[in-house]
């Protein structure tokens, strides 16, 4: 019975491996709702379809929820990162795509180099380039799913 149960897990883990994440899912695991119920997406909606318009997406997608961002040792709530965040957008955005600026600026802190991560609403922690530009693959195949054929 027990090495049944053991093939069964391997099984469903090879699906969803396969399969992959769904919005749904990823976003029950995450805590986020999903891209489509998002205030963030409805507001992306709103706007020009553009690469600016898709960072200022990935900054609104955490505002009002619990995530945190750990920057060089230091907790900020998004509350208080995601201004933060649309200021320096502001001063050093160069017209690169929402993944170049992810990669260029998301990926370590300025001063020590540090990986900054996210603590999600369900206490797990990503590294924020990981989970920005899955929330950007995300963006995009919803994007996708919604144009009329």
């Amino acid at each position: 019975m027990r090495d049944y149960r053991k093939f069964i897990s391997l099984m469903l883990l090879a699906f969803v491996v396969a399969v992959g994440w769904t919005d749904t899912a990823r976003a029950e695991i995450s805590g986020l709702p999903p891209v489509r119920e998002s205030e963030a997406f409805q507001q992306y909606k709103k706007r020009t379809p553009s690469e600016l318009s898709r960072i200022l997406y990935l900054i609104e997608r955490f505002k009002g929820t619990t995530t945190e961002v750990l920057y060089d040792g230091t907790f900020y709530k998004s509350d208080v990162a995601v201004p933060i965040a649309r200021w320096f957008l502001a001063v050093n955005y160069k017209k690169q795509t929402a993944e170049q600026w992810v990669k260029q600026y998301c990926t370590s802190t300025i001063f020590y180099g540090n990986p900054i991560r996210v603590k999600l609403p369900d206490s797990t922690f990503r590294t924020s380039r990981d989970l920005l530009l899955e929330e950007l693959a995300d963006l995009k195949k919803t994007e996708d799913e919604q144009r009329p054929v």
